[in-house]
């Protein structure tokens, strides 16, 4: 967005074996209409000439396809001229030990510094 924020968080649901991966806007939000098809390929939501990015309407469509795939789910909610959060949830029972090993302190996360990636060092 030009003005906001975008917010990425991750959490293990130990008591249901469940990984969360949210992430939400403050954009304009996406109707109620176009929440019931976004989840379908060539699908998006449509404000006219204001849109200042395009796509096919592919994204969402292959998300739900790679949760599903990896018996997990993809949800959204939103609310027109407020913002967007779609959540992932897939299973997961710490066995790999990825949830035991991350337990990074507020001080830890502040270090991290976002940066786009960079298209060079991107898998093709």
């Amino acid at each position: 967005t030009e003005k906001g924020h975008v917010a990425i968080s991750v959490r293990w649901l130990k008591d249901q074996d469940r990984l969360e991966l949210e992430v939400s806007d403050t954009g304009q939000g996406i109707s109620d209409e176009a929440q019931k098809r976004i989840f379908q390929p060539f699908e998006q939501e449509q404000h006219g000439a204001s849109r200042s990015f395009q796509g096919v309407g592919l994204g969402l469509a292959l998300c739900s396809e790679i949760a599903t795939l990896h018996s997990g789910q993809i949800c959204v909610r939103s609310e027109l001229g407020i913002g967007t959060t779609f959540t992932a949830s897939f299973f997961c029972d710490g066995k790999l030990g990825l949830a035991e090993a991350v337990k990074a302190s507020p001080a830890d996360l502040a270090a991290v510094k976002a940066r786009p990636a960079d298209p060079v060092a991107m898998p093709l």
